[in-house]
């Protein structure tokens, strides 16, 4: 194939091993959620940083804001959820992940666009960012569950 023909070719885009393997993994994770709701079982939303092996030694299902926010980018919503929480006064520099999860709720979004259900309590932690907590305040209003935070000393 002559140097023409290969620049006229369209570059395809190949699916790396890793990414098939995380596509299982969120939808076994997106999977057990559902059966947490169908089963009556507590959910709880928590922070990247929080120590889900707690919830789970406790019988309680996992839901994590963030990944669902990389969901909704994935597929391309996040814009429009940025945009609900922005005119929801929520300001344009505070994080996109917060923005997205607020547009989200905000639109009653399904799990395939990136919404999150509502959860039996929150559990953030301060150990990535302070929005976290806040972020977490928000929504656990909004959602009138119980939420509590984990402070983690920074040394």
């Amino acid at each position: 194939m002559s140097e023409a023909e290969k620049s006229e070719k369209p570059q395809q885009n190949k699916m790396l091993n890793a990414t098939q393997g995380l596509k299982n993994i969120m939808g076994r994770h997106f999977l057990a959620i559902e059966q947490a709701y169908r089963d009556g079982k507590p959910t709880a939303w928590a922070t990247s940083g929080s120590p889900v092996e707690m919830l789970y030694a406790m019988d309680v299902q996992p839901m994590l804001p963030e990944n669902s926010a990389t969901v909704s980018a994935a597929q391309k919503y996040s814009q429009n959820f940025i945009e609900l929480a922005e005119a929801e006064g929520y300001s344009y520099d505070l994080c996109s992940y917060f923005k997205t999860n607020v547009g989200a709720v905000l639109s009653n979004a399904g799990m395939a666009e990136g919404g999150t259900r509502k959860p039996t309590f929150m559990l953030s932690t301060d150990v990535i960012c302070d929005t976290h907590v806040n972020w977490f305040e928000v929504q656990a209003e909004r959602f009138n569950v119980p939420h509590y935070t984990i402070d983690v000393p920074h040394v």
